[in-house]
C-alpha cells in the first residue's frame, strides 16, 4: 500500500496542515483567503484520516494473520 494516496504523502500533509493552523491562528490571511485555507485544511484532514484509517486496517489484517493457526503437524 502506498502512502501517497490523493497525490500526497502523510507526512507531507501533516506539515501543511501545521502550516495553515500556524498561519490561521496568527491571522496571516484576508477573510476570504483564511476561508479558502480552512477548506484546503478540511480536505488534507479528509485525505490524512483516511490514510489512517487504511493504515489500521492493514495493521489489523497483519496482526489476524500473525495469530491465525498454521497447518497442524503430525
Amino acid at each position: 500500500m502506498s502512502n501517497d494516496c490523493n497525490g500526497i504523502k502523510f507526512g507531507e500533509g501533516i506539515k501543511r496542515l501545521e502550516e495553515i493552523v500556524e498561519k490561521m491562528e496568527k491571522e496571516e490571511f484576508e477573510l476570504e483567503e483564511m476561508l479558502e485555507r480552512f477548506q484546503e485544511g478540511m480536505n488534507l484532514y479528509k485525505i490524512l484520516q483516511k490514510k489512517l484509517q487504511d493504515v489500521e486496517v492493514k495493521i489489523t489484517e497483519v496482526l489476524e494473520q500473525e495469530n491465525a493457526p498454521g497447518p497442524v503437524e503430525t
